[in-house]
């Protein structure tokens, strides 16, 4: 049997070729649509990889400054915690060196006072109360020490 297509004529095995021609190229062509889909799908993977890739290095971007920061924090710190050290310890001689100037300062005006006879022994003033020789001591103190104020006495009423 034969078919007439345009004056052209064609066997049934030709066109069973034909067919199977058309057949294989219509599979080739869903294969080669398969395998751009799986291409494009693959471009997108790469891409979204990329970005990833992309964050990451800005984070470790970050974790990298932050580290430098706490270095550079930390040295300032012990700087800091040294200069504080030495100043500390510098300032409780001082300290000590200005406590006993202050003592003997006061130790030193009770002895002169005591010299020149302005303090008198409490012994010696058996007539007195107990609290009355208090009283003139410390109004003969002031006296010596702020003879501008009121007289130097000391007012117990």
């Amino acid at each position: 049997t034969s078919l007439d297509t345009a004056g052209v004529q064609f066997t049934m095995d030709q066109l069973a070729v034909v067919d199977d021609a058309e057949k294989l190229a219509a599979e080739r062509d869903q294969e080669i649509n398969k395998i751009v889909q799986n291409i494009e799908e693959l471009s997108a993977i790469f891409k979204e990889l990329a970005v990833l890739v992309i964050d990451q290095g800005t984070i470790l971007d970050r974790i990298d400054y932050n580290m430098e920061q706490v270095v550079q924090s930390t040295e300032d710190g012990v700087v800091a915690l040294e200069k504080a050290e030495k100043y500390q310890k510098s300032a409780r001689p001082r300290w000590c060196i200005c406590i006993l100037l202050f003592l003997i300062t006061i130790l030193l005006t009770f002895l002169i006072l005591k010299h020149n006879g302005t303090l008198n022994d409490p012994r010696d003033e058996k007539e007195e109360s107990t609290t009355d020789s208090s009283i003139d001591t410390g109004n003969r103190l002031l006296t010596v020490l702020f003879p501008d104020i009121d007289g130097g006495k000391l007012d117990m009423d």
